[in-house]
């Protein structure tokens, strides 16, 4: 085997370790909870319409908190979804009621 061969070995296989270190960086499992912290941030950066897809997409997953509503009907009456905006604040009501 010659140098030049060698040296394109370890080209490939370097190349072939930081694809993969990329790969499996971008590549961590989303958990809801990441969905709720997201919905939060673009709550406070004033994207109402994307919070309240993304409180939708988290009510999916797990139960919400009356907090969690309340934010979410926040968001709808913001993006203009007043029925959804009074969905969510029944919910978050009914949650609020049942918290001791």
């Amino acid at each position: 085997m010659t140098d030049v061969m060698v040296k394109k070995i370890h080209v490939g296989a370097g190349t072939l370790l930081c694809s993969l270190i990329i790969f499996l960086s971008h590549a961590q499992a989303q958990t809801p909870f990441d969905d709720l912290q997201r919905a939060y941030d673009q709550y406070s950066q004033g994207k109402f319409k994307e919070a309240a897809a993304t409180f939708d997409q988290y009510f999916k997953t797990l139960t919400p908190t009356a907090k969690d509503y309340y934010f979410a009907a926040i968001c709808h009456a913001q993006s203009g979804s007043a029925a959804a905006a009074v969905t969510m604040a029944d919910q978050a009501a009914y949650g609020i009621e049942r918290t001791p």
